[in-house]
């Protein structure tokens, strides 16, 4: 995660996962922002059906969108899954304190390959990284926590457990 290129958090999106890069160079003009907005408000309408309440061709739709990929604005777009409806039930949020912050490429790399962790930032204070961790159960997050805990060159970790999640993420493009 942080070599060259850093990235915006995942905005969980109607139907639709966009996760926008900061490292484009390119600036989104009025025109990509109404079809960002629009995919946004709900990922599963067609090119025709958004350029007809924009006032443009599906191919321009298409192109925009494809030229906002090419140029790393766009990152991903794809399905919003509901983690519960595949067993996760616990979601967690780990603030992670390193011992020096030379540590972060090696930690965020350790921290990706563990199974559960969906996403890691990298953040400016005394918390240098935050993930989020989904488990089936109690008992697996106390392992996969443990296991966190052993990494030698954290700090400290510690942890908070969502109890209620019934707003996932919204963003506006404006």
């Amino acid at each position: 995660m942080p070599d060259e290129q850093s990235y915006i958090p995942v905005y969980y999106l109607s139907y639709l996962m966009i996760t926008l890069s900061n490292s484009s160079n390119n600036k989104l003009d009025d025109l990509d922002i109404k079809i960002l907005s629009y995919l946004i408000e709900d990922g599963r309408q067609s090119f025709i059906t958004i350029g007809k309440e924009i006032g443009v061709t599906s191919v321009t739709v298409k192109n925009r969108l494809n030229n906002m990929q090419a140029d790393g604005t766009v990152k991903e777009i794809s399905a919003k899954v509901n983690p519960k409806s595949l067993g996760y039930h616990i979601c967690t949020f780990l603030n992670i304190t390193l011992h020096s912050n030379k540590y972060i490429p090696k930690v965020v790399r350790m921290l990706e390959e563990l199974e559960g962790v969906t996403q890691v930032f990298v953040l400016a204070g005394i918390v240098q990284i935050k993930a989020i961790l989904y488990t089936k159960n109690m008992d697996d997050f106390s392992l996969i926590f443990a296991k966190i805990s052993q990494i030698d060159e954290i700090k400290e970790v510690h942890s908070e457990t969502v109890l209620n999640d019934s707003m996932m993420g919204k963003f506006i493009v404006s």
